[in-house]
C-alpha cells in the first residue's frame, strides 16, 4: 500500500498526524521514554495509573509478569501470576510485600 492509498482511508485529522509522525524524530523514541510516559486507565468514573517500579519485594524474588490483581477492603493488592512458587503475592497499600501463597496449588 502506498502513502496515497493510506491517506484515502484515513480521516483528515489522522492524515495530519500520520504526516507529522513521518517527519518527527521524537516519534521514533528516546532512551528512557517508558519511564517518562504515563499509562492511565479510566473506567466507570475511576482512573488508575500504572507505576512501573511499584512494589517493594524481598531479596530473592525473580521478576515475573502479573496477569491480574485485586484490592481488598484494606487496600491490600493481590497480584496473580503463573509463577508456580508464588502464584499470589500480597502487597500493602504502600506497595510493600506482605506475603505470598498458593505454592504448587495451581
Amino acid at each position: 500500500m502506498n502513502l496515497d492509498e493510506t491517506k484515502i482511508k484515513r480521516k483528515p485529522a489522522e492524515i495530519a498526524a500520520f504526516e507529522a509522525e513521518e517527519n518527527c524524530e521524537e516519534y521514533k523514541g528516546f532512551e528512557g521514554r517508558e519511564r517518562e510516559a504515563r499509562n492511565i486507565f479510566c473506567h466507570n468514573g475511576f482512573c488508575y495509573e500504572l507505576i512501573p517500579e511499584y512494589g517493594k519485594f524481598p531479596a530473592g524474588f525473580d521478576y515475573t509478569m502479573y496477569s491480574g490483581g485485586y484490592c481488598d477492603a484494606d487496600d491490600n493488592l493481590y497480584l496473580f501470576s503463573r509463577d508456580t512458587d508464588r502464584p499470589i503475592v500480597v502487597l500493602d497499600a504502600e506497595g510493600r510485600y506482605v506475603r505470598d501463597f498458593g505454592k504448587r496449588a495451581f
